[in-house]
């Protein structure tokens, strides 16, 4: 399955039953046929699995693609 939130001005990388409840929110309106398919009405979020991180983004919430820093996502595995 997949599903995105995002919101500016926060870190935190916990994962929350708000923001799957908000996916699920987008998945009945994005396609009401597959959200009865998966009887999401039934689903139990909180045993739901999932990740989080930060995301970095410029205005217009575009992401950035590129390696930030030489080597930075090696220093980053390394702790």
């Amino acid at each position: 399955m997949l599903g995105a939130t995002h919101d500016f001005n926060d870190q935190a990388v916990d994962l929350r039953v708000s923001d799957y409840l908000d996916n699920l929110s987008k998945l009945v309106e994005i396609s009401p046929v597959l959200a009865k398919l998966m009887n999401i009405d039934s689903l139990n979020v909180e045993q739901l699995n999932g990740r989080a991180s930060v995301r970095a983004s410029v205005p217009g919430a575009m992401p950035l693609v590129d390696e930030l820093l030489p080597g930075l996502v090696r220093q980053a595995s390394d702790r």
